[in-house]
């Protein structure tokens, strides 16, 4: 056959078959109706085990700082745009590079602020025990750690091992 005698076509056919192959399969061991964890998620209310009540209040307290903050996130990303713009420039302007400083701290702070509101609200929603559940994992994690499941402060290798170095000396 001639077709096999080129060199190239004695890697691609394989290959393309192989690719094919893999395709099929991969089709054939999706798992129906397997959705990432079926809608629930970890966070808050996975760590303090809230009730039906308390986590539908969360939930709304949550959607209700995202949609507080989204004006907020849009202009920061604009601004950060915009002070990038600025600095590409052969010579930037740094009054307009701090003016836009400033603009990104003021939504910075509202956003903060917005969110400290939140938490106060979700502090009320809690009893002692679970405030207590989440005030230490809040220690370990920061607040964001506990809203992300677990994904907020951590620490480099080099901070591990100094801490390793203390425990021992």
């Amino acid at each position: 056959m001639k077709i096999w005698n080129n060199p190239k076509s004695r890697f691609l056919l394989p290959a393309i078959g192989g690719f094919a192959l893999l395709g099929i399969g991969g089709a054939a061991l999706a798992v129906p109706d397997a959705g990432p964890r079926d809608g629930k998620r970890g966070g808050l209310c996975a760590k303090v085990e809230c009730t039906d009540a308390q986590r539908e209040d969360v939930k709304a307290v949550m959607s209700e700082l995202r949609a507080d903050s989204k004006g907020d996130r849009a202009a920061v990303k604009r601004l950060h745009k915009q002070l990038a713009a600025e600095f590409a420039k052969a010579q930037p302007d740094e009054g307009a590079m701090r003016s836009i400083q400033a603009q990104i701290a003021t939504h910075q702070q509202q956003m903060s602020d917005r969110g400290m509101d939140a938490m106060l609200e979700i502090h009320a929603l809690l009893d002692a025990e679970q405030r207590a559940t989440l005030a230490k994992a809040m220690e370990r994690r920061g607040m964001r750690g506990v809203m992300r499941n677990g994904k907020g402060h951590r620490k480099g290798k080099g901070q591990r091992g100094d801490r390793k170095r203390e425990a021992a000396g």
